[in-house]
């Protein structure tokens, strides 16, 4: 910079230095927008409040603003009838082993509380198989409820057809499933929203050595007669079934019948109109306890007798998820449902099977008064 001194000297004016500019950091602005502070780079939870600040509250995102979206989200609970961190109480029979624990693994783990029924050690031991049981397990549950309603029951616990006793299988896959949810409706319906789920299995549809005269007598609810029809064995079985699944009758005619009686009770204002959801889980070769039992370990999955296209055996937990998906609250139009969880059977042995267009009235009438003539049975 020259100066006057140096004009009037005539000397040569001294280069400018460049002045050094301090420039003081922006004072954090307490009454500005969210977008202000992201600009000066300030968090006002790291940053102490001025005293000369207005005293004003400030909203970011470390503190959402209740707005429309929490409005929304509480409507989305009102609609689902319970809130999403509601604990509930759930029934599940034969919860000791196979699809029957990997449900009850499911609901503990959401933190619901799970009343299992078993002949094996848990919270109600009885046995299913006699009507004895059957009431002693209702009775259990309604005192391990203490007079609380239920949110759901998953009947599972059932007998596989390697046993030797039909009628034990058939007791256990039909009329145990129907007792206790038949004696725990009430329990169910005390909630507004219960939910029920059988396990049914896709040889209703792909066994073809059905009694069908038994599958009738037992949807009359007559115990006693369907037994003795059970034990009769009126189906002459193949040689290498009748070594290896002994009852494929009796499971395959009680599965039917369990199938039926949920798509004919869901429907009814008894349960229907009562808020209470009725389903079916039919699996196909799953390797539970009873099917391990029943076939040697290192069976090929394309070598079983019933295609499974998907080329691989399924497990108990593909299984309980399905169950698991009709006990949820937010299954609120789905009941007489049978969903199939078999790897693609039943779709592969009746391609057309299902759906089936609605029959003429008069040709259901002529079909009804066929069935009801002859033993009607299905052999292979």
């Amino acid at each position: 910079m020259s100066t006057y001194r140096d004009r009037r000297d005539g000397r040569a004016p001294a280069p400018e230095r460049p002045r050094s500019r301090v420039v003081a950091p922006p004072t954090p602005c307490f009454t500005a927008d969210t977008a202000a502070y992201r600009r000066y780079g300030c968090l006002h939870r790291s940053i102490r409040r001025p005293r000369t600040a207005p005293a004003r509250t400030h909203r970011t995102a470390a503190r959402p603003r209740p707005g429309a979206s929490h409005r929304t989200r509480f409507r989305h609970r009102a609609r689902s009838g319970r809130r999403e961190s509601a604990m509930g109480t759930y029934v599940v029979t034969g919860s000791a082993s196979g699809i029957g624990a990997a449900t009850t693994h499911l609901l503990e783990d959401e933190g619901h509380t799970v009343i299992g029924v078993d002949v094996l050690e848990t919270t109600v031991r009885a046995d299913l198989s006699t009507p004895q049981g059957r009431a002693d397990a209702v009775t259990g549950i309604r005192t391990a409820l203490r007079g609380g309603h239920l949110d759901g029951i998953a009947a599972v616990a059932g007998a596989g057809a390697h046993l030797d006793d039909p009628g034990k299988v058939l007791a256990v896959n039909y009329f145990a499933p129907v007792a206790v949810l038949e004696g725990l409706r009430r329990e169910l319906a005390a909630g507004g929203e219960g939910r029920a789920v059988v396990v049914s299995s896709n040889s209703a549809g792909t066994a073809p050595l059905i009694d069908e005269t038994l599958v009738r007598t037992v949807l009359t609810g007559d115990e006693e007669a369907a037994l003795e029809r059970a034990r009769g064995r009126h189906i002459e079985l193949p040689e290498e079934i009748a070594e290896s699944a002994p009852s494929i009758t009796a499971y395959a005619s009680s599965k039917l019948a369990l199938s039926l009686w949920v798509r004919r009770t869901a429907v009814t204002a008894e349960w229907a109109r009562e808020g209470l959801l009725l389903n079916a889980v039919a699996p196909g070769a799953v390797l539970s306890p009873s099917v391990r039992s029943a076939i040697p370990p290192d069976t090929d999955p394309d070598n079983f007798p019933t295609p499974i296209p998907l080329g691989v055996f399924g497990q108990p937990e593909d299984v309980a998820f399905w169950v698991h998906q009709f006990l949820r609250p937010q299954a609120r139009f789905t009941t007489g449902t049978v969903l199939y969880v078999d790897g693609g059977t039943d779709a592969a042995m009746r391609p057309e099977g299902s759906p089936l267009p609605l029959a003429p009235p008069e040709e259901a009438g002529a079909a009804e008064d066929a069935a009801g003539d002859g033993e009607g049975t299905r052999g292979p």
